[in-house]
């Protein structure tokens, strides 16, 4: 039962108040049976309150949002490009602090919603998330040009690679693509048109938590480059990593 409640939507006019069925005078004798010293003549007391807090709820919601729409606003993307030959260097304080920072936005990044259930190692997200740390970053910077030998002038990743943090690979588990059995609609009881929307919501949910890793990074005062991967994304980068 609902006594009061803040309309989610915040409507213009301000707070909004949903009363049940069952009359205040019933919810303040309810109290005086559950032993609490309230007695009917404190009733306007015990509404105020109600609405006390709804109030206070309602201001905490409206900061909430402010603060949501001021990190929004303020993510982009930034391409920080350093010296192959002669990398940023990072204190050994700032990379405890900020990993820190790195593995605790992918934690909460995590909660971001996903329809069906992966059940892939256990795990039912879509999404897995791999961190190459700065070190690593700066050795692969050195030998990119080694393990790709079609890299054009224009490439940028090496001079990325050099000057970021850390870098954070994020996939998303394709359940049905790439099978071609189950794509041919062979010993499958579901059909292609399932198949095809089940992979799309996986895809949809792996991209909202990279959303939220993004804002989360924002907010922790870090730059971030969006990317597709590149050459990150071939087989070959994968047997070398």
């Amino acid at each position: 039962m609902i006594l009061a409640s803040v309309d989610v939507n915040r409507k213009r006019g301000g707070l909004v108040c949903i009363a049940s069925e069952i009359s205040f005078k019933t919810w303040a004798d309810s109290l005086v049976w559950r032993k609490r010293r309230i007695c009917r003549c404190e009733f306007s007391n015990i509404l105020e309150a109600v609405l006390l807090i709804a109030v206070e709820f309602e201001m905490q919601a409206e900061d909430d949002v402010q603060v949501l729409t001021r990190i929004i606003k303020a993510r982009k993307t930034q391409k920080v490009l350093g010296d192959v030959d002669h990398s940023i260097q990072f204190t050994k304080a700032n990379v405890e602090l900020y990993n820190g920072k790195v593995i605790d936005s992918i934690k909460t990044a995590g909660w971001a919603p996903f329809h069906y259930n992966r059940a892939h190692d256990d795990l039912a997200e879509p999404w897995r998330v791999h961190v190459i740390w700065h070190e690593d970053c700066r050795i692969i910077a050195s030998r990119f040009e080694d393990w790709f030998s079609d890299v054009k002038a224009s490439n940028k990743l090496p001079a990325m690679l050099s000057a970021c943090g850390a870098l954070i690979i994020t996939t998303w588990l394709p359940q049905f693509r790439g099978k071609a059995q189950q794509l041919q609609g062979v010993q499958n009881s579901i059909g292609l048109p399932k198949q095809t929307k089940i992979d799309d919501e996986h895809l949809a949910a792996a991209a909202a938590m990279v959303q939220n890793l993004l804002l989360l990074l924002t907010a922790n005062s870090m730059g971030t480059y969006w990317s597709s991967g590149g050459q990150f994304r071939t087989p070959k980068m994968f047997e070398k990593l």
